[in-house]
């Protein structure tokens, strides 16, 4: 019970509406994706993402070492993730410290980009709809039945980006915005932390995503100052 308890507080608040599963079957299987037995294309979870701090291979990167802000696992930015990377690390270096890190570091804003090909989609309409252990909305949508809804999607998409801020833990002050786009659906959510919304403020934050909307992924990026 106390499990629970503190589970659901501390899920974003787009999962409060929803109980605990009670069905052992929903739990987390380990799987941060599964595999569409039709494409062969990956299905991500926020479930143990790779995370760009060290799993560097995982994320599309080409380091080995070293702090990192860009997770692209199905390469959607290939050869340009080494640029934005560096840009993101860039973004850190030009501006004001706002905390300490874990190791008495000083932090300034910390942006970090998560690119996946397709999205898990749960269904937010079915009467058992629950959260199980590891976050995620049971059960999963099925597509044949019905297609999810804009306003889905953007529920989706803010759960899982919001759910990545939080297992990334980059920010130790709450000076971290993770940037999330799904190609398959072609959304993007931009989650923002306490201290960092007096920067990124909702005004960029549509800023971001309109441009992300308008124009293809490298050009979005190109607009946002994070490519040549």
């Amino acid at each position: 019970m106390l499990f629970q308890i503190l589970l659901l507080a501390l899920l974003p608040s787009l999962t409060l509406q929803y109980s605990t599963c009670t069905d052992a079957s929903l739990d987390y299987q380990g799987y941060t994706y599964n595999v569409d037995a039709d494409t062969g294309e990956k299905i991500w979870s926020h479930c143990k993402f790779p995370n760009p701090k060290f799993d560097y291979s995982r994320c599309g990167l080409t380091a080995t070492d070293g702090h990192h802000w860009v997770c692209d696992p199905d390469y959607l930015i290939s050869s340009q993730v080494d640029v934005v990377d560096l840009a993101l690390a860039m973004i850190q270096t030009n501006t004001s410290t706002q905390c300490s890190g874990p190791d008495g570091e000083d932090q300034s804003y910390i942006v970090a980009v998560a690119l996946i090909n397709r999205i898990r989609i749960p269904d937010l309409q079915d009467s058992t709809t629950c959260i199980n252990d590891c976050g995620e909305i049971q059960p999963t949508l099925n597509t044949t039945a019905r297609s999810a809804t804009s306003g889905e999607l953007d529920a989706i998409m803010e759960n899982f980006a919001d759910q990545l801020r939080s297992g990334w833990a980059l920010g130790s002050c709450g000076n971290d915005v993770i940037i999330l786009y799904a190609q398959d659906i072609d959304k993007i959510h931009v989650s923002v932390g306490y201290k960092a919304s007096t920067l990124v403020t909702d005004s960029v934050v549509s800023k971001i995503e309109s441009t992300f909307r308008t124009r293809t992924i490298r050009a979005g990026f190109k607009l946002n100052g994070l490519l040549k």
